[in-house]
């Protein structure tokens, strides 16, 4: 979603939290209701805690009196005083043990409760996202992405999962404090709450615009700086080469500020009434101890309730503020949370709908029947009105000019992209999201740019296959065929060679090699190499070429080739002009009619 329409989008975090639920699994609600029930024990454990204070307070300024009392005196038959002031220690001690014991357990349930509800939303994001078709994955931005699932989606669990389960605990928290003071004083208690919500809801007023303008400042910024951070490692050739560090340097240097800025912002404004409202309840105090000392016989009397007073106070106040930035928190984090639902919103075929077709096969042939396609934003075919059929075991090429259209009827063959109209068919059976990944388990695929992890060569000739499970002959033979295992056995290590990020370690033709043995290790019924072997030497290129073409006679093969010698063996050529199939011919029909163009 660009800034444009972020800025017209409003945004109301009630409705966000709402949305969010409804993602949650049955057993992760489960916890958040358990989490209640342990809020609420928290509260009356703060209750308790507060309520010890008077009697506490009372048996220390005045224990004969307290002593006196028909009840203590019967319950208790203390000689001295002291000891009565040593089991009302002893009790208020412990019930402050209780108190910050609870609370302490309650904070670890929550946190952890967030981090694997955060991880299963993070995780759930991720599988929309890759699951996505390959056309929304190239018109897509991988910076925004990549924002979403790793910062923001860890974000998400400070701005919104944690303030969120805070805000209800503070709720039940202050309840309870509240309660205890009305029971004690209602004149004091509604003063107090009064005056203390009166001036958190104006600075909540005057704060939300600030709050949703660094929301939205903080959810785009996190965008560019992976766009820089990606678009300078990726280009570190060119920029090492051109001496260009600086105009990267700049850039990053412009969006962090603007990022730590909006970040620095949220946090004056969720912090900053903390600072006002101790002033202001040391105030509160001064002026409800002058009240009691004048409407109380005895100053000896108001001690205990204005102790108890004093500590509901210490206790509410720090809540109240912690309420209130989980409130400021939430709302700065609204505009990153909107970005983490619109994938979470996504609808995706291939994760709803699973594979219906139960007897699917490749024995005979691949159709393309009446085939048009249009890429996003062009008003003229990429294809148009392709009809071809291709039988198993067949080798076939496919040339043309640049923008021909060449790797978009692969793409369409290998079910990558959909035709805007007309139907891919195997042996009689539609090619859709029915039966797509049915088809796509047949097939493997050999780009020109190939993709490389960070690992060894094992790995990433087993590309997809755990260790555990790989089969290291295929690998030795998948490398033997491809015409690379006399190269990896070169490396320190053999087959256990890293190879770096992207292959980095490796040449262009080495990858392209490896990429090659990759396919071969799926021992799939359909190859499609596209421009495959660019980057080899025209005798590595016809040796590999062999030694494919020889695995066995039912292996069908598909290939663009950047050069016609590649498609000799081939069994027809396709060629493609403007989108549509020109002609079908063999690759000495192919020469001749190139030599008479020459």
């Amino acid at each position: 979603m660009n800034d444009l329409n972020k800025e017209k989008k409003t945004i109301n975090p009630i409705n966000q939290i709402g949305r969010l639920w409804e993602f949650f699994t049955p057993k992760r609600k489960r916890s958040f209701f358990y989490l209640i029930f342990f809020m609420i024990a928290a509260a009356i454990a703060e209750l308790v805690s507060i309520g010890s204070v008077l009697p506490f307070l009372a048996v220390l300024t005045n224990p004969e009196s307290v002593m006196n009392l028909p009840y203590i005196g019967g319950l208790f038959d203390f000689e001295d005083p002291n000891e009565l002031i040593l089991i009302a220690t002893l009790v208020f001690a412990s019930a402050a043990i209780l108190s910050g014991a609870i609370r302490l357990l309650l904070l670890r349930r929550l946190t952890n409760l967030s981090f694997i509800t955060g991880s299963e939303i993070a995780t759930l994001a991720y599988s929309k996202a890759i699951n996505r078709s390959y056309s929304d994955h190239v018109q897509s931005n991988s910076s925004e992405l990549i924002s979403t699932i790793t910062g923001k989606t860890h974000s998400a669990i400070f701005t919104t999962l944690i303030p969120v389960l805070t805000i209800i605990s503070s709720t039940f928290i202050i309840s309870i404090i509240l309660s205890a003071l009305i029971f004690f004083n209602p004149f004091i208690a509604i003063i107090s709450i009064s005056c203390i919500s009166v001036i958190y809801i104006i600075i909540s007023i005057f704060s939300r615009k600030k709050l949703i303008e660094g929301s939205q400042i903080i959810a785009s910024k996190n965008d560019e700086l992976i766009r820089v951070l990606q678009e300078s490692l990726g280009g570190i050739r060119e920029i090492i080469i051109d001496n260009t560090h600086n105009l990267y340097i700049d850039s990053y240097k412009k969006i962090d500020i603007d990022f730590r800025m909006a970040q620095s912002s949220r946090t004056i404004i969720g912090q900053s009434p903390r600072y006002w409202m101790e002033a202001i309840g040391m105030v509160m105090i001064a002026f409800f101890s002058y009240y009691l000392a004048k409407t109380s016989d005895s100053f000896i009397s108001v001690v205990p309730i204005l102790g108890t007073i004093a500590l509901a106070a210490q206790r509410m106040l720090p809540v109240m503020q912690l309420a209130y930035g989980s409130w400021a928190n939430i709302q700065s984090g609204s505009y990153s949370m909107e970005d983490i639902l619109d994938i979470l919103n996504e609808n995706n075929p291939r994760l709803e709908q699973e594979d219906s077709v139960k007897d699917f096969s490749f024995n005979h042939e691949i159709v393309l029947e009446n085939v048009d396609f249009y890429h996003v934003n062009c008003v003229d075919p990429t294809l148009k009105g392709i009809n071809l059929t291709i039988k198993k075991g067949q080798k076939i090429g496919i040339v043309g000019e640049t923008g021909s259209g060449k790797s978009t009827l692969m793409d369409i063959m290998m079910g990558l992209l959909i035709p805007s109209s007309g139907n891919i068919i195997i042996d009689g059976i539609k090619i859709d999201f029915s039966s797509l990944k049915k088809w796509q388990s047949k097939i493997s695929h050999v780009s020109q740019a190939i993709f490389l992890i960070d690992a060894n060569v094992n790995e990433n000739i087993a590309f997809g296959v755990t260790k555990s499970q790989m089969d290291y002959s295929l690998i030795e033979q998948s490398a033997r065929i491809s015409e690379s295992l006399h190269f990896i056995k070169k490396l320190k290590n053999g087959l256990e060679s890293r190879v770096g990020e992207r292959g980095a370690q490796l040449s262009g033709g080495q990858l392209q090699r490896i990429g090659i043995a990759r396919a071969l290790y799926k021992e799939k019924e359909v190859i499609f190499f596209d421009e495959a072997t660019s980057a080899l030497d025209l005798l590595t290129e016809e040796k590999i070429m062999s030694n494919v073409f020889e695995l066995k006679n039912d292996l069908t093969i598909i290939m663009i080739a950047h050069r016609l010698e590649t498609l000799k063996n081939c069994d027809f050529i396709v060629e493609l002009k403007d989108g549509k199939v020109n002609a079908l011919k063999s690759y000495k029909e192919l020469i001749a009619k190139r030599s008479q163009h020459a």
